[in-house]
C-alpha cells in the first residue's frame, strides 16, 4: 500500500509542476489570442538593440509584434530559435515582427556570436540584460513570448517553447494580422 500511496504522490507533484511551469500545457495546446475587448495594453518595455540604441515596444505599434525573451545558456530558448525565424521570414515585417530580446548579462558578444552561429539573420535581436522586462511582466520563466496586437496590447502569453512556424499558429497569427483595427 505504501508503494502505491508513494506512486500517487509522485504523479500528482508532477501533475502540478507541469500545470505550475506551463510545460505540460504549452505543448500540445494550440495558440489562443484573446478576443480584442478584454486585452490589456502593455507598457513601452525598453530594451537595447546590438548596436547600443534604446527601442521600445512602442515603437513597432501598428504592426503584430511576436516577443520572445530568450537566453544564449537557456537550451529551450535555443530550441525554438529557428521556428522563430521561419514564423518571420513568413511575414511581411511590415505586418508582423519577431523581436527575439535576450536576457543574458554581460556585453553581447555571447548574444552575437549566438546569433551569428545559428544564421539568425531575419529576427529582429534586443537585449534586456537587467531583466527588467521579465520582473515588469511578472514572467515566471523563459523562454516566454507575449504575442502583442497592432494596438501594443497583450493578445496571448505563452510559457515554455513552442513550434512558431506551425501551419495552425501561422493561421493564428494571420488572423491577428489580419484584425480589423478598433473602431
Amino acid at each position: 500500500m505504501s508503494r502505491f500511496l508513494i506512486k500517487a504522490a509522485a504523479l500528482a507533484i508532477a501533475i502540478q509542476w507541469g500545470a505550475t511551469t506551463g510545460v505540460l500545457a504549452q505543448e500540445a495546446a494550440p495558440l489562443a489570442i484573446g478576443p480584442a475587448a478584454t486585452r490589456a495594453s502593455l507598457p513601452a518595455l525598453p530594451f537595447k538593440r546590438l548596436d547600443g540604441n534604446p527601442a521600445s515596444l512602442a515603437d513597432y505599434k501598428g504592426k503584430v509584434v511576436v516577443l520572445n525573451l530568450w537566453a544564449t545558456w537557456c537550451a529551450p530558448c535555443k530550441k525554438e530559435m529557428p521556428s522563430l525565424a521561419r514564423l518571420q521570414a513568413g511575414f511581411p515585417k511590415d505586418h508582423l515582427v519577431v523581436l527575439a530580446a535576450s536576457v543574458d548579462r554581460g556585453d553581447d558578444s555571447k548574444v552575437e556570436n549566438f546569433v551569428d552561429a545559428a544564421g539568425l539573420t531575419d529576427l529582429e535581436i534586443l537585449r534586456d540584460a537587467k531583466m527588467a522586462v521579465p520582473r515588469e511582466l511578472t514572467l515566471p520563466g523563459i523562454p516566454a513570448t507575449l504575442i502583442i496586437d497592432k494596438e501594443g496590447r497583450e493578445a496571448a502569453r505563452i510559457l515554455g517553447d513552442r513550434d512558431w512556424d506551425a501551419a495552425p499558429t501561422i493561421a493564428t497569427l494571420k488572423a491577428l494580422v489580419d484584425e480589423a483595427p478598433p473602431g
